[in-house]
């Protein structure tokens, strides 16, 4: 698998690269090496981060904006259809600004 390949998965599941690196257990700047052409990954680590990223619990539903032309926005989930599905039960959601500002949120119960 590339380095391409493992970054498309990646952000398929809407993922920074702590995601992946909290997720998998490779340290984060590995990975930023990797995917930036400067680093090569042993063939098990590779094995292990597609795993990771086609596991279940990244699931196939993306979040995502949708704005009302009045300003307002909400948050759906798109299927791997692009359609409209049900909120999951649980979506933690993380993403950075233009400015670097970074923001968490999260939907449904946390933690139990």
């Amino acid at each position: 698998m590339t380095a391409e390949e493992i970054r498309r998965l990646r952000t398929r599941n809407n993922w920074s690269l702590q995601d992946l690196a909290n997720r998998s257990g490779v340290n984060k700047a590995y990975l930023s090496e990797f995917e930036s052409g400067k680093r090569k990954l042993p063939d098990d680590v590779l094995a292990q981060l597609v795993a990771v990223l086609e596991s279940p619990i990244a699931g196939r539903a993306r979040p995502k904006f949708v704005y009302d032309g009045s300003g307002h926005s909400r948050l759906v989930f798109i299927d791997e259809n692009g359609q409209e599905t049900d909120r999951p039960a649980i979506a933690h959601l993380t993403w950075t600004e233009v400015d670097g500002t970074s923001y968490t949120m999260f939907v449904g119960e946390r933690g139990g």
